[in-house]
């Protein structure tokens, strides 16, 4: 059972690099296609999800997040997501017992979005047009984070915690 320790999912912000938002970079490579254009694609306003301590009998736990998936161009993009869990699942963990969480994205903000699987792009996503180099002045997009009530009832007590990543493309 999860006590007042608290529970907490934490939503890493990346950076844009190559048109990808990725984890970490390792290597890069740049082909260019004549005539092809380059597109830039942007995430702001993403922070860390925190459940806060809740009693195990609090039922279904969800967080929401409004967030800007900006473009340097008009275009669609997709997005794929990773958990920490085994075969990158969607899980928070206390260091001996998974958790496990639904990770739903929308790309409209306030909106209930699609369960995402981890490693499986989403697509067909529509992004905002930045305009003049800035970023977002309003959310376009939403990501949500469940708990379902029953396994918080199954989980035992203590702190948990995982990492989510997010990887946006265009398309």
């Amino acid at each position: 059972m999860v006590n007042d320790t608290g529970a907490s999912a934490t939503v890493f912000p990346r950076r844009a690099v190559g048109g990808r938002l990725l984890k970490t970079l390792t290597a890069g490579l740049l082909v260019a296609v004549p005539g092809a254009v380059a597109m830039d694609i942007r995430i702001s306003d993403l922070s860390d999800v925190d459940f806060g301590a809740v009693p195990p009998t609090a039922g279904q736990l969800v967080r929401r997040m409004d967030f800007c998936v900006s473009l340097s161009e008009p275009g669609r993009y997709s997005v794929t997501a990773l958990g920490t869990g085994r075969g990158y699942a969607f899980e928070l963990s206390n260091g001996n017992s998974p958790l496990p969480v639904e990770v739903r994205y929308s790309d409209r903000p306030g909106r209930r979005g699609v369960s995402l699987v981890p490693g499986v792009p989403e697509t067909g996503l529509k992004g905002r047009k930045r305009k003049r180099r800035s970023d977002c002045n309003r959310p376009t997009a939403s990501i949500e984070v469940v708990v379902e009530a029953a396994d918080l009832i199954a989980a035992p007590a203590g702190r948990y915690g995982g990492v989510l990543t997010l990887t946006v493309s265009p398309e």
